[in-house]
């Protein structure tokens, strides 16, 4: 028998036996008891069709992983600059009743004809200058200067009670020339031109005095 024949008759009989072989695989889903069954996915179509689509969704959920990682590398890149608070807005009744310490934000000028009297020598100390600076939580710093240009500084802090604007110093005030002012605490009211007006307590010495709050003006250049 000439080679090609017999290469011939040898692929028409494998593919007929594939074919009757996945023709018996197929009823064999239909016979529990015939041997073929073990080479078949012989599960309901609906668990196949089910199966099906979860391998979709699955393929789905990685693209859109894909997609979330490429928008947050986007983002990443781009710098974001918040916009603060404007230092020079005046105190008004909406942020006061809402108790936003933001308000606060930026540098304040107490008014002057405040005196402190030192408790050993009775001599009286007046001061041209006194300003307290906040951050938008409340936290600041402050600092006066007395006629003779002795400095006094440090922190204070305010927040918002039940009885008002509470601006209280953490401990003595230390001064330049190695004095200090006793603690002071202030509990303020708003007033009706934007600044507050504040009464302000020495507990260690008794001393009491009013002052108010305003917004600092700087001089344009």
């Amino acid at each position: 028998m000439p080679f090609f024949l017999a290469m011939t008759l040898f692929s028409t009989a494998f593919v007929a036996v594939v074919a009757v072989s996945s023709i018996l695989i197929l009823q064999a889903c239909e016979l529990a008891w015939s041997p073929l069954q073990r080479f078949a996915d012989c599960r309901p179509k609906a668990e196949l069709i089910a199966e099906a689509k979860l391998v979709a969704l699955d393929a789905e959920r990685l693209d859109l992983q894909r997609t979330i990682y490429d928008l947050e590398r986007e983002l990443a890149a781009r710098q974001c600059v918040a916009t603060g608070p404007d230092p020079r807005r005046p105190l008004i009744a909406k942020g006061w009743n809402n108790r936003s310490t933001s308000m606060l934000y930026g540098c304040w000028d107490v008014s002057l004809g405040y005196q402190t009297r030192d408790v050993d020598t009775d001599e009286v100390a007046s001061y041209s200058e006194w300003q307290i600076c906040f951050d938008t939580k409340g936290n600041g710093r402050e600092i006066m200067r007395d006629a003779n240009g002795i400095i006094c500084e440090g922190p204070i802090s305010a927040e918002y009670t039940d009885g008002g604007l509470f601006v209280v110093e953490p401990d003595n005030l230390l001064c330049g020339d190695g004095g200090y002012i006793h603690k002071r605490e202030a509990l303020c009211q708003l007033g009706n031109d934007g600044s507050a007006t504040c009464s302000t307590l020495q507990p260690e010495t008794n001393g009491q005095a009013n002052v108010s709050l305003g917004r600092r003006v700087f001089s344009a250049e």
